[in-house]
């Protein structure tokens, strides 16, 4: 009787394994199960049958078989490169990441040549953040088969970690075309041109994400950070809702609302979800003390511990409530970082300042810093916004006098990065090639305030004051700038400790800026002296310091007509 359909026909006096591999390409997997146990029940030591069942039963569901088969086939074919890769599918499934990524490292070894294992390698690089070793392997296999689109993508994932933006976009591009119902496709190329400032692209991805899967938070999530992004906040808002209306413990999304709502001005509605920061990754986790957090009871007679928490430009922004609340009857017992703990004593109503190591006394309840908003509902008509809270020590300013003499022109201090550990310092720093245009202001002494691995670009403009050395700490550097006519910074510590000690600060923004800058302004709520240049386009930092510049010249001008006048 002849073969009653093409399978049958193909398998016709084919070998068992054949006839299986044949059956699973025909869709047939209980047959082939059928077949390849038939198999090993005349023989248990077939490693052929035996990979191939591992991977039949890995696609029921049964693991732990699946592992067993998987074992005894790489036991008895070691130099078989399908063994391993058996073995690596079965702990790949099993959440081994480690494990797997060995396992397809002994493919390669075994069988350089195989593309796919190249590409799984780099998929499991990939999501363990190993982006260097992601990349290379998921370069080798499109070197060995162009048209891998798995690799495609995964190399263009591994791109936006390396931060390589650009590269990213190409890659992800091709992705989609290959995969265009896959929405991790969509969803990398959304991020990537996100990354790269390509705000409306962005958008453009992350929506095709959502049309395949409307319930994807990560997308909304995303979605709302493009439009963000691109200043449009109350789109971002909406994003965002949607995804906690999906995932009401999705941390990112609630942070990133809070962002939203406080570059549009909506403070008030934004400090709970602000909360959410102490669940981000990287972050320290809420203090816990033996005593009560603070809610907003009454303070007469209690001693309440301030517990600092992120960066020196946070501490010293919102150091500005302890006069608040030692008005309340409050006792303040301000924590601080070690480099401020000097300077944080001129705090009026600060009862006393505790550096890390310090001995912690009694105290009735705590808060860290940056909750203080929250609970005396903050809004923008009632941020404490009186200035100066900070005041340098007579000591300190007595020796800046001979270190920024007075004389000729403008006292101008600049600082053009920040710390390089900052989630954002990629956006908010800038080359100090960028502000070229301020050394063509005529009528300006200019003084270098920037500190850290940055300090050594001083060395780059040619008659810069470089003061880096005899910044210890911010008492020396709040005495330097009290000295100072003028200080233009980036979004750093020093844009802070200008503002605290009411001297004039001229800020440059990124196009995206920190939440405490707010949104399409020229000034400050937190910081009176401040006056904000903004990026008019991602990484625009020409257009700044072509702003900054000019305003320089005007100001210059009018410091010399002043001196004029009272010669």
């Amino acid at each position: 009787m002849p073969p009653h359909n093409a399978t049958a026909a193909a398998t016709h006096g084919a070998t068992p394994v054949v006839t299986a591999v044949l059956q699973l390409r025909d869709g047939r997997i209980e047959a082939a199960r059928a077949t390849l146990r038939a198999v090993l029940a005349q023989d248990a030591n077939q490693p052929d049958a035996l990979i191939l069942l591992s991977g039949v039963t890995l696609r029921s569901g049964e693991v732990e078989t699946a592992a067993e088969l998987a074992h005894r086939a790489v036991r008895l074919a070691p130099e078989e490169p399908r063994a391993h890769a058996a073995m690596a599918d079965v702990l790949a499934h099993r959440g081994d990441a480690l494990g797997a990524i060995a396992a397809w490292r002994q493919v390669i070894a075994h069988d350089p040549l195989a593309a796919a294992a190249h590409t799984n390698l780099g998929a499991l690089l990939q999501a363990r953040r190993q982006y260097n070793e992601a990349w290379e392997a998921c370069d080798t296999a499109l070197s060995l088969d162009p048209n891998l689109a798995p690799a495609r993508l995964n190399r263009g994932l591994a791109a936006i970690g390396l931060g390589r933006f650009d590269d990213a976009v190409a890659d992800l591009r091709q992705a989609v075309k290959a995969l265009p119902r896959q929405a991790e496709a969509w969803l990398g190329l959304g991020l990537a041109l996100r990354r790269a400032g390509r705000h409306d692209e962005a958008v453009t991805a992350l929506q095709r994400v959502l049309k395949l899967e409307p319930g994807h938070v990560i997308a909304l999530n995303n979605l709302g950070r493009a439009h963000r992004a691109a200043g449009r906040y109350e789109a971002a808002i909406t994003a965002f809702d949607r995804a906690l209306a999906l995932q009401p413990d999705h941390v990112d999304s609630r942070w990133n609302r809070a962002v939203a709502k406080l570059l549009a001005g909506r403070l008030p509605e934004a400090w709970d979800d602000a909360e959410a920061r102490w669940q981000l990754p990287g972050l320290d986790p809420h203090p816990s003390y033996p005593r009560p957090v603070w809610q907003g009871e009454a303070l007469a007679g209690k001693r309440l511990l301030l517990v600092p928490e992120q960066g020196l430009g946070d501490a010293i922004q919102f150091a500005r409530y302890v006069p608040l609340l030692a008005g309340a009857g409050a006792h303040v017992l301000l924590g601080t970082r070690p480099e401020l703990a000097g300077l944080m004593a001129s705090l009026p109503g600060v009862g006393q300042v505790l550096a890390p190591g310090d001995a912690l006394p009694d105290f009735d309840c705590y808060l860290p810093l940056l909750s203080l908003p929250r609970v005396c509902a903050t809004g923008l008509e009632s941020i404490p916004a009186k200035v100066p809270y900070l005041v340098p020590p007579p000591a300190a300013l007595r020796r800046w006098e001979a270190l920024i003499p007075g004389g000729e022109g403008l006292a101008v201090g600049l600082a053009w990065a920040g710390n390089p550990n900052h989630v954002n310092d990629a956006n908010r720093s800038m080359p100090i090639a960028a502000l070229a245009p301020l050394r063509d202001v005529p009528g300006v002494r200019f003084f270098s305030l920037q500190v850290g691995p940055r300090a050594a670009e001083a060395e780059l403009w040619p008659g810069l004051n470089d003061l880096s050395p005899q910044l210890a700490d911010f008492t020396e550097t709040a005495a330097a700038v009290a000295r100072l006519d003028l200080v233009i910074t980036v979004d750093t510590a020093v844009a802070h400790l200008a503002g605290a000690l009411a001297r004039p600060a001229w800020l440059m923004l990124a196009h995206e800026p920190d939440w405490r800058w707010l949104a399409g302004r020229t000034d400050s709520p937190w910081y009176p002296t401040a006056r904000l240049f903004r990026q008019a386009r991602f990484n625009d930092w020409a257009s700044v310091a072509h702003d900054v510049a000019a305003a320089l010249a005007t100001l210059a001008a009018d410091h010399a007509a002043g001196d004029a006048l009272a010669a």
